[in-house]
């Protein structure tokens, strides 16, 4: 009996529109030795009819009730606990992959010491158009968490690892508990990738290795703009672990990070709403947005904002210039907001 060497783990929710070019892309691979579990949460359009027509032995479908955001965690665990090979990939139901995408990450692992692998990702708009490259990384050192730790500050700054990348070894994730869901916090990634980084090293391929999808009824997309979650706990237990781990002058540097994430993260939400009212070309809303953030919020978040105020005065979005940067950019027009 031959063994998958690769889990994929895909979470769905309603994604009738996407589901099948996200199955097709894994059957798709060419390193086709995989198991695919998709863990359906409770839709109630045709997603998991459409999962039911893939006959291949190698994908199983797994019914659920619907949990919603605060059950991601349950979810990914148990798709953990329904596989079985050494490495594990994620792959949402609203996502997909290109063709080499496994092939060229296993190899990744050879080195013991890896203990996650991620790239470049497409984002891509609801009907599958390309509109930039989120390739936003810090240098070779920090990127590759080397020394131990040395991820934590870019990361807990700016959550750069796409998902959809994403490529862990299955020992390492359980030895942290699995995937890690804090109360009140709408996303599992973040925390997950955080308690890895005391755990060995990352394995950054400056290559596209997802295709990220933004659409109205993405939990991203509407948790970005309706609240901020208080990320102050794990954010504590990140400080408390990396004790053993980093010099004085990066423990300083982390509790400074630490310190100003909430303030950071209020940021992070008005700039989005802001960007959100110049793509939908509410010049003057936007403004007023870009305007309040620039008094309160720090260098970073002064230097997004001028630029959002000299883009509502030419009337332009700034989603180019960000996208240039190599940064989340969002879709043109009205992709990831719901028609008026």
């Amino acid at each position: 009996m031959t063994y998958p060497l690769v889990s994929i783990i895909c979470l769905t929710y309603q994604h009738e529109p996407f589901i099948a070019s996200c199955i097709e892309s894994v059957l798709s691979q060419t390193m086709p030795n995989w198991e695919l579990v998709v863990i359906d949460d409770g839709s109630s359009d045709a997603t998991t009819s459409i999962v039911e027509r893939y006959q291949d032995k190698r994908i199983t479908l797994v019914h659920g009730e619907h949990r919603g955001v605060s059950g991601l965690g349950d979810s990914y665990n148990l798709g953990l606990r329904s596989t079985r090979a050494p490495l594990v990939a994620i792959l949402e139901g609203d996502d997909y992959w290109p063709k080499h995408k496994l092939r060229v990450q296993c190899s990744a692992f050879d080195d013991d010491s890896v203990v996650l692998s991620y790239g470049k990702a497409v984002l891509v708009d609801s009907t599958g158009k390309t509109f930039g490259i989120h390739r936003h990384v810090p240098g070779p050192a920090r990127r590759a968490n080397s020394p131990l730790g040395g991820i934590l500050v870019p990361l807990i700054a700016t959550n750069f690892i796409v998902a959809a990348t994403v490529m862990l070894r299955r020992g390492a994730l359980e030895d942290v508990g699995g995937f890690y869901q804090p109360k009140g916090v709408p996303y599992v990634d973040h925390p997950t990738w955080l308690r890895l980084a005391h755990r060995g090293t990352f394995a950054y391929r400056d290559e596209i290795l997802g295709f990220w999808r933004r659409h109205p009824s993405q939990i991203t997309t509407t948790t970005w703009l309706t609240g901020v979650p208080d990320r102050s706990a794990y954010l504590q237990d990140v400080l408390q672990d990396a004790e053993t781990l980093l010099n004085h002058v990066e423990m300083a540097r982390l509790r400074d990070v630490v310190r100003n994430d909430a303030r950071r993260q209020r940021d992070e939400a008005v700039l989005a709403r802001a960007r959100m009212a110049l793509i939908d070309e509410d010049w003057r809303h936007g403004a007023a947005l870009f305007l309040g953030a620039a008094r309160h919020g720090e260098m970073r978040t002064q230097l997004v904002s001028a630029a959002g105020l000299a883009a509502s005065l030419v009337r332009r979005d700034i989603e180019p210039l960000l996208g240039a940067m190599g940064r989340h950019r969002l879709p043109p027009r009205v992709q990831t907001r719901d028609k008026r």
